[in-house]
């Protein structure tokens, strides 16, 4: 057959061992294109990448030549691997044990004219230096570079076949977007050796989607920011508010946890989205530093010590007519409540009294008449002095009221103006926050 006497006659002296040149000091030059299947995954704790890719060759051999008319016509062949001689072709960051497995297993294409082509497709892990800058919304480059590891550019060359890599056959990833994968031909010189080392190098240009981050972290961290804001809108009376700013602190030492976890352990290049999480936790702190200071002022009584001057004017006479409404409702000090009791107290004794005689007077069936008038102004009497000690009571009180409680409703008024601006500056800094990492974080 024409096809076993071709292969009988090529194979007869070829040795594949040596290069494949006419003459010496010719080099072999290899066209290297490769097709991207699938981009598998992008460790970015260990910055390794995994791809599946169809490795291309191409490369002339003088000594596979032949004549397609003494043959029948017959312009190519194909030969096992070992019995031709092919490149040591190897990934330079490989990050496997096992180099590009699977390329001994398929079989060379060889053409009439000594063309020799070689397809296989192979997994490759190659290092990939990740910056998480920008994380959720980077962009990742990583070089896929190959050459020969033992020859030389004297005797072996490397050059793309195509100025870019095969997209036509890439299955789509679900996190990241090929955004570019372009060839080219570098040449580098190691201290080894004076030779130059050629090598072509793919640079695979990826972007990351950033929905699932932005819906499963980012947004639960600013939701949690601004749960803060509510702490400085629970009355101090309810005893929750330091308890709430605790939670949200932990809360954000969680999120910040899931988000280092994921990313490699760099001081060089720290996301953003990580200082947004420091930057908010120090925040949460700086506003549970804040209602510490108003439970402080809220419960501070007249008798521990009065209201500075400096305060009076800062908090009640600025800060209290333009951040809160005149409180019209004073609270009434436990003092004044007890003197109002005794005083109380007496006013039911006299009113029993007056009671009792007026029921006298009313149940007498037979006196004169000037036993009847005596016990009437008597009770008339009586009447007079409950009255007058009743108005005086109530104004006693009212005087108590407004000369103690004053105190205390001022140190409870500062209280309140110092809430209301620490809640507005809150808002500020958190929104102001919110906006100047977002902008840092979209790298575009």
């Amino acid at each position: 057959m024409p096809t076993t006497q071709l292969v009988q006659n090529l194979l007869r002296d070829y040795d594949p061992r040596l290069l494949p040149v006419e003459n010496i000091g010719d080099n072999v030059s290899i066209a290297v294109n490769i097709a991207l299947r699938q981009l598998m995954k992008l460790d970015e704790k260990n910055q390794i990448i995994y791809l599946n890719i169809w490795m291309r060759l191409w490369w002339k051999d003088p000594r596979l030549r032949w004549n397609t008319s003494d043959y029948g016509g017959v312009n190519q062949i194909i030969l096992p691997f070992q019995d031709l001689w092919t490149p040591d072709i190897s990934l330079f960051d490989s990050s496997s044990e096992t180099m590009m497995p699977g390329r001994r297993e398929y079989r060379p294409i060889v053409l009439h004219d000594g063309t020799v082509i070689y397809l296989y497709p192979t997994v490759i892990s190659s290092i990939c230096p990740i910056n998480v800058l920008y994380f959720p919304m980077d962009t990742q480059e990583c070089r896929i570079m190959f050459g020969s590891w033992s020859h030389s550019g004297v005797e072996v060359d490397f050059h793309p076949k195509t100025p870019t890599g095969d997209m036509d056959f890439y299955v789509r990833n679900n996190e990241w977007t090929v955004l570019s994968f372009p060839a080219r031909r570098n040449v580098a010189f190691y201290k080894c050796c004076p030779e130059p080392f050629p090598d072509v190098t793919f640079y695979l240009k990826i972007r990351r989607k950033p929905l699932f981050y932005i819906l499963s972290v980012l947004f639960p961290c600013m939701l949690t920011s601004s749960v803060a804001i509510l702490a400085f809108l629970l009355p101090p009376e309810s005893g929750e508010k330091v308890s709430l700013n605790v939670t949200i602190l932990l809360s954000l030492a969680v999120f910040l946890l899931m988000v280092s976890d994921q990313l490699p352990a760099s001081s060089d290049h720290f996301p953003y989205v990580g200082m947004y999480f420091a930057f908010s936790m120090f925040l949460v702190s700086l506003s549970l530093v804040m209602t510490v200071l108003v439970l402080n002022m809220h419960f501070r009584t007249p008798e521990e010590r009065k209201v500075p001057p400096w305060m009076h004017k800062i908090f009640l006479r600025f800060g209290k007519r333009f951040l809160l409404r005149q409180s019209e409702n004073k609270i009434q000090p436990a003092g004044v409540r007890k003197t109002s009791n005794v005083r109380l107290q007496n006013i039911r004794r006299y009113s029993d009294d007056h009671n009792r005689n007026r029921s006298a007077v009313f149940n007498m069936s037979t006196m004169d008449l000037q036993e009847a008038t005596q016990s009437s102004f008597i009770s008339l009497n009586v009447t007079n002095e409950i009255n007058e000690i009743t108005q005086s009571e109530q104004f006693s009180i009212r005087d108590d009221v407004m000369s103690i409680g004053g105190h205390v409703n001022e140190w409870q008024e500062i209280a309140m103006v110092m809430d209301r601006i620490f809640l507005i500056s809150f808002i500020a800094i958190t929104l102001v926050t919110t906006v100047v990492f977002l902008g840092m974080m979209d790298n575009d």
